[in-house]
């Protein structure tokens, strides 16, 4: 195993870690007690690659003395063909401010930049939350997840695979439905192809999100992303039984950036924390490759 020591930023301070994803030596969060902005990064079993991670740990939180943990809301960014490991997203000091109000913990992922964190993208997702989770005594019920633009794309498909790992879940303007935004006919694709599209495409695997409090918003407006993506998802969501809660707006106008003021909004943050991750014995699984094919205790 490649041993590296890498500098993470913290508020004006730096100090070195090993940042393999698997890291062998035993880490224990009672030594990590750092908080405020982080900048940090880790190796990548996949191609030796040092992947960047942003995250914001609030003063506002007693992280060593919180009974459960820390609530953590995971946060997908939006497409922007300039992205690079060195120039990407950021925490915004009004930001942090909603974060400290709310006393929400937040992990920006970097996805391997503009992947709809599918794939390679999504295994930095969760590499980056392990990193995280190893380092931090992270509350595993209350894991949320969020996303804008391509990141709510990326929101819908993560959750779809793994509805057993977040309580809760925020998505902004995202698409639910690869056909729609392509403008194909399902029936005139060879089945090849049909079957890579539907193992990653939301609107068929629509009975995972049957326990996922979910909270949506899509302005009619949306030039970018129609809001018919949306629209496609809510009808679907109604056609089955659901155990949890759906507020999905799609107001008039807003834009495709109407997650710009909500992002700096405490109440969002305040919202997902009345969440934990719900533990059931219903459970239902639809998945088109065995990867995905696991929820809690049921394995197909």
């Amino acid at each position: 195993m490649i041993i590296v020591s890498f500098i993470w930023q913290v508020t004006g301070v730096v100090f070195g870690d090993d940042i393999s994803p698997n890291n062998s030596k035993k880490l224990s969060w009672q030594n990590y007690n750092r908080r405020g902005l982080i900048k940090g990064a880790y190796l990548s079993d996949i191609d030796n690659s040092v992947q960047p991670f942003l995250l914001y740990i609030p003063f506002s939180l007693p992280i060593n003395k919180m009974k459960n943990g820390i609530p953590l809301t995971v946060l997908f960014h939006g497409y922007v063909p300039s992205y690079t490991r060195q120039r990407w997203a950021e925490i915004s000091k009004q930001q942090q401010l909603a974060l400290e109000k709310s006393k929400m913990a937040l992990l920006l992922t970097f996805g391997r930049s503009n992947t709809d964190f599918l794939n390679i993208g999504e295994v930095d997702t969760f590499d980056a939350l392990n990193f995280v989770q190893q380092r931090y005594r992270i509350d595993k019920n209350k894991i949320y997840l969020a996303g804008y633009s391509m990141g709510g794309s990326g929101v819908w498909t993560t959750l779809v695979h793994y509805p057993e790992i977040f309580a809760a879940a925020q998505i902004w303007s995202g698409r639910t439905n690869y056909y729609y935004w392509h403008n194909l006919k399902k029936d005139k694709i060879p089945v090849f192809l049909r079957y890579l599209i539907d193992c990653d495409n939301p609107l068929d695997l629509v009975e995972n999100l049957k326990s996922i409090p979910l909270f949506v918003e899509h302005a009619m407006d949306d030039n970018l992303v129609k809001v018919g993506h949306t629209k496609q998802m809510r009808n679907e969501l109604r056609k089955i039984k659901r155990n949890a809660v759906a507020r999905i707006r799609t107001p008039k106008t807003g834009s495709h950036w109407l997650f710009v003021k909500d992002l700096i909004n405490p109440t969002v943050f305040k919202n997902l924390k009345k969440y934990s991750l719900l533990s059931s014995t219903d459970i239902e699984i639809v998945a088109y490759t065995p990867k995905y094919g696991k929820n809690k205790w049921m394995k197909i």
